[in-house]
């Protein structure tokens, strides 16, 4: 096990090999999925993992100071970085004989996306908990599906009384409104 004096060191150490692990993820993909690496597909593949690895580095700061230090590491200026604020969130039961599903999704890159989805009951304890890998999604359809799964669960179960959780906005104005709200333009 190395033994690092702070993060950044862990970081330095380990950032490269993130990079080249999805470099050769996605050149396999090309590879054994059809299509010709190009040298502008391999340069383009290359340039959208570091700017992820950026914006990865710019949302988890905490502080100006940690900002300079990340700046410091890729050896360029971060634009715009935000700081990191922590706000305690607490999970409050649902009403008596009532249900939660709470739900996610995740999107790694456009070829690696997945939901999940925890239903509990009213005391807190978990009923059932799944995860599942979509592969090519954005990240509205992976929320989408985790709330889409978990209810078919839910009725599966034959669970009532069952309140849906999402952490997307455009979803939850979907399901409430059957609208989506982006900017000037509404979707139906």
């Amino acid at each position: 096990m190395a033994n690092f004096n702070s993060v950044w060191e862990a970081l330095k150490m380990v950032t490269l090999t993130f990079i080249l692990w999805f470099h050769w993820k996605a050149l396999n993909k090309i590879i054994y999925e059809g299509g010709a690496a190009t040298t502008q597909g391999v340069i383009a593949l290359i340039q959208g993992q570091v700017l992820d690895m950026l914006r990865v580095y710019s949302i988890k700061v905490k502080s100006k100071v940690e900002v300079n230090k990340v700046e410091q590491l890729l050896g360029c200026r971060l634009a715009n970085p935000k700081l990191r604020s922590y706000k305690t969130v607490r999970w409050l039961l649902p009403q008596t004989n009532s249900n939660i599903l709470n739900s996610d999704g995740s999107s790694l890159s456009s070829f690696d996306a997945g939901y999940g989805f925890l239903i509990r009951d009213d005391r807190g304890d978990l009923i059932y908990g799944e995860t599942g890998f979509l592969g090519d999604a954005c990240s509205f359809k992976v929320e989408l599906a985790g709330i889409l799964f978990g209810l078919c669960k839910c009725f599966q179960m034959k669970l009532e009384n069952v309140l849906a959780q999402t952490d997307n906005l455009a979803l939850a104005l979907l399901l409430q409104k059957g609208t989506i709200f982006l900017g000037s333009t509404f979707w139906l």
